[in-house]
């Protein structure tokens, strides 16, 4: 009998882009015994299964992942990619109390299967349809790209019509992508009805109504009350406005677009706890086309627990660089707080706020960085150019050494630590005056000075002790080494912030405002 390794081994990987710990058995014999509803994934993708009647069902986002109770981020075991195909994979989807079956195809998009016949002449078995929720169907965008098998003209499926789309260019002209084109058989290409043929992406798109919010919260509103209101039209180009339909969707409150029919006019009473929420409403005209970019608005009730303690208390807009505007974030509170992760949008750009090496020890590393935890009082000072030194970095008392040629804007404090005069004491007294007259965080220039310069102990003195190096080593043990501020650079290519007048938006990691700032 061939022995299995059930030694664990503890893993961290990154999913969704989240990561997330938790234990491996390293067993192929033991992955293809999984339990129903075992979680499994490979060590080099990101990409996560449910085991599902046999087969492995791929969860598609993160908030999918979340939405089933029994899934646990922990129970994920990783299996190797060998023993990942094994399994078939699942293809047929369906909400629960409905008979609308879904294929999914091999590039993860959903496309609705037209009849019992189009399902069977693929070889399919009924039993083999898994039921998933609302949030899960929600997630696979369409596939409406086909192309008969065994042929290479490409049709798009839309009010269940397949539509010639007549040459390449009109294929990249409208953004559809090579790689979503998929093969049906004979059954259901011929299923679908004829349509007219594409023969323009101009033509196309002047045939979708266009939808607009006429009244309702601003974006990225700020909202005391919980009762919203939206208020919504559209332009028709295919006939009169009284022809559009609406559907409307609020996101963090909806499960699905709701059908509104000529309704222009949407109410919600909402809960009062902090959340933040997404309207979105688009409109139908009678041929059957829906507006493919629904008008939307982004609006808060409630705040971020951080309102106004971490703050933003300086912008400096226009320096002769752009690469030097900068702008300062302050902790106003008593206790600490994690930026990073943070957003700050302007009305150019959004941007996260991201970590920092907090102990600058030489060489230095970007692999080094962690979270920015800012104590009370404490102060990050973001530019928007690159890093002199390639690093973000909390300042210490030493980091003055750094900007020996005022490469850094504004400059870097000078408080480094002196060198007591005991230390140079045996050197000669030129050596000495010439260490006396030298500024705090001053690394020594002596070529114009041939007394120094021809002083072989004092220059090997000078080269060893004033460089940041030597003032850290000496230093970073001492319990007021660090500085309750930060530099952080952003190596945008580009002006972010308007010269004139703005709007800075502070948001922390769930999204919630922290802090506003105009100017």
């Amino acid at each position: 009998m061939k022995k299995i390794n059930l030694a664990p081994f503890l893993f961290t990987f990154l999913i969704f882009g989240f990561w997330v710990t938790y234990f491996s058995f390293g067993i192929s014999e033991a992955a293809l015994s999984l339990p129903e509803g075992g979680l499994i994934k490979t060590a080099d993708t990101s990409d996560v299964y449910a085991i599902t009647k046999g087969k492995k069902h791929w969860i598609p986002t993160p908030a999918v992942f979340n939405s089933y109770p029994g899934y646990k981020w922990g129970n994920i075991q990783i299996i190797s990619q060998a023993d990942l195909d094994k399994y078939p994979r699942v293809k047929h989807i369906k909400l629960a109390n409905t008979s609308k079956v879904y294929y999914i195809t091999e590039s993860g998009l959903k496309r609705h299967v037209l009849n019992s016949e189009v399902f069977l002449s693929y070889g399919n078995k009924w039993e083999d349809i898994i039921e998933v929720n609302q949030t899960e169907l929600n997630a696979y965008n369409d596939s409406e790209l086909i192309r008969l098998m065994g042929d290479y003209k490409v049709y798009k499926i839309e009010n269940n019509q397949k539509r010639w789309i007549e040459t390449a260019e009109i294929f990249n002209q409208l953004g559809f992508d090579w790689s979503k084109i998929a093969p049906v058989n004979q059954t259901e290409f011929y299923g679908y009805f004829t349509g007219g043929p594409i023969i323009s992406a101009k033509q196309e798109s002047n045939k979708y109504p266009n939808t607009f919010i006429l009244e309702g919260p601003e974006e990225d509103a700020l909202l005391e009350s919980n009762e919203i209101s939206f208020k919504y039209s559209g332009n028709n180009p295919l006939g009169e406005v009284k022809n559009l339909s609406f559907e409307t969707y609020l996101k963090g409150y909806d499960l699905n677009w709701k059908d509104q029919r000529t309704k222009t006019v949407q109410t919600f009473k909402l809960s009062n706890e902090a959340k933040i929420y997404t309207f979105y409403a688009r409109a139908k005209n009678d041929e059957g086309y829906i507006d493919p970019t629904p008008a939307s608005r982004t609006f808060q009730i409630g705040v971020s627990p951080f309102y106004q303690k971490m703050e933003i208390i300086n912008v400096h807009p226009k320096e002769k660089k752009f690469e030097n505007d900068y702008l300062i974030l302050k902790n106003n509170s008593s206790e600490e707080i994690n930026i990073s992760g943070w957003t700050l949008k302007s009305k150019a750009d959004s941007f996260s706020v991201p970590k920092a090496v907090n102990q600058l020890k030489y060489p230095f590393s970007a692999g080094d960085s962690a979270d920015i935890r800012v104590p009370s009082r404490g102060e990050v000072l973001i530019s928007f150019g690159k890093s002199p030194e390639g690093v973000n970095c909390r300042l210490n008392q030493c980091t003055g050494y750094l900007d020996r040629d005022k490469q850094f804007f504004p400059s870097l404090p000078k408080n480094c630590p002196k060198i007591e005069e005991e230390e140079y004491g045996h050197l000669k007294k030129t050596c000495r005056d010439f260490i006396k007259g030298l500024d705090s965080c001053e690394i020594p220039d002596y070529s114009g000075n041939w007394k120094i310069s021809a002083d072989n102990e004092c220059t090997a003195f000078l080269n060893e002790k004033f460089n940041y190096n030597y003032c850290y080593k000496n230093n970073y043990l001492e319990t007021n080494f660090l500085e309750d501020k930060w530099r952080v650079f952003l190596n945008k290519s580009t002006d972010i912030l308007d010269n004139d007048s703005d709007k800075l938006i502070l948001k922390d990691k769930n999204g919630f405002l922290a802090d506003e700032y105009k100017y």
